[in-house]
């Protein structure tokens, strides 16, 4: 595993916080967490890891910050990675010692950023192959990490501007911008971005029960 250079303050204890390193797995390559003890300030220490740490260009892997399978993780917490990545065992860990399911990405010098881990449970790659070939309709069991996080006090609500776009092979790679959005505009925007004659992938990569369950919990545009 290489270590993550973003987390490298993470090996010594930081303001009476316990630090605990976590492989989440070799794809995140996410190096440690600090996690502060329950009922501590979770937002005490919240490291995040920029784009070259995720996806290092010297592993072979280069990403610019925006491209992503679904919602970016460029700045984000190992809770926005857990999310991106489907690990619903290690995002359960992480909010069991004090991740903070309302910690932001890094806001860039453009404004973008800001979004939460509960905005990648709506629009990921997850979601693609749960609609994959074609959109299904809501279905239990299919939101898990929407529920997760809002049981642990995500808010529904919370707003972000989004700029990303998709890898080569995914569908329309063109850079877009979503301004102001929260977790449910950010998937029915998304869902409803195509090119003219285009085979309009992006619906697939939205989840459906999620949406649902936000709306349940009091979500709105």
């Amino acid at each position: 595993m290489r270590q993550n250079p973003a987390f490298d303050a993470a090996s010594a204890p930081h303001a009476g916080h316990v630090i605990v390193s976590v492989a989440i797995t070799p794809l995140v390559l996410a190096g440690s967490l600090a996690c502060a003890p329950r009922g501590s300030d979770r937002g005490a220490f919240i490291p995040r890891a920029g784009i070259d740490e995720i996806s290092p260009p010297d592993v072979g892997c280069h990403h610019t910050p925006h491209e992503a399978m679904g919602t970016p993780v460029d700045g984000g917490t190992l809770l926005h990675l857990a999310v991106y990545w489907d690990e619903l065992d290690m995002a359960e860990w992480l909010l069991e010692r004090g991740a903070d399911p309302n910690a932001p990405a890094a806001v860039d010098a453009d404004g973008f950023g800001g979004h939460t881990a509960l905005f990648g449970s709506v629009v990921s790659q997850a979601g693609f192959w749960i609609n994959y070939p074609r959109a299904q309709p809501p279905k239990t069991g299919d939101a898990r990490f929407t529920e997760l996080l809002l049981a642990r006090g995500a808010d529904p609500n919370v707003r972000a501007s989004i700029r990303m776009r998709l890898g080569e092979g995914h569908g329309d790679t063109r850079v877009r911008e979503f301004r102001d959005v929260t977790p449910l505009s950010w998937g029915r925007r998304f869902s409803l971005e195509q090119v003219p004659a285009g085979k309009h992938r992006e619906v697939l990569f939205v989840n459906a029960e999620a949406m649902r369950v936000l709306e349940a919990h009091g979500g709105h545009e």
